[in-house]
């Protein structure tokens, strides 16, 4: 398992987390699998130095690409965070749902 995890801490509480794993498809690319900031810490900066941890990680260990999932409709500004650290969006798609047609 070639995985890797931190929590940032705040006056010994935890206030973050970033997680890793690897594209086993993909040698060259490392996976951000999840972060997080709770919402009291969110807009300190925390998001960044988490991500730039990672990325430090990744380039140390050979990876050449980054990748990671969002939800275009985020609203906690990770999109502006992503692309400050010049992350590019790769692909785009939509998911639809029916419940209606489900219940019936």
């Amino acid at each position: 398992d070639k995985s890797a995890r931190w929590l940032l801490f705040e006056n010994n509480s935890p206030i973050g987390f970033v997680e890793g794993t690897e594209i086993k498809a993909d040698q060259n690319t490392g996976y951000v699998a999840g972060i997080g900031v709770i919402p009291s810490a969110q807009g300190k900066g925390y998001g960044e130095i988490l991500l730039r941890w990672i990325f430090a990680y990744y380039a140390a260990i050979g990876r050449q690409f980054i990748e990671l999932n969002v939800d275009a409709g985020n609203e906690s500004g990770a999109l502006r965070l992503y692309e400050k650290l010049g992350m590019k969006p790769k692909h785009s798609w939509q998911h639809f749902e029916n419940k209606a047609w489900a219940n019936s």
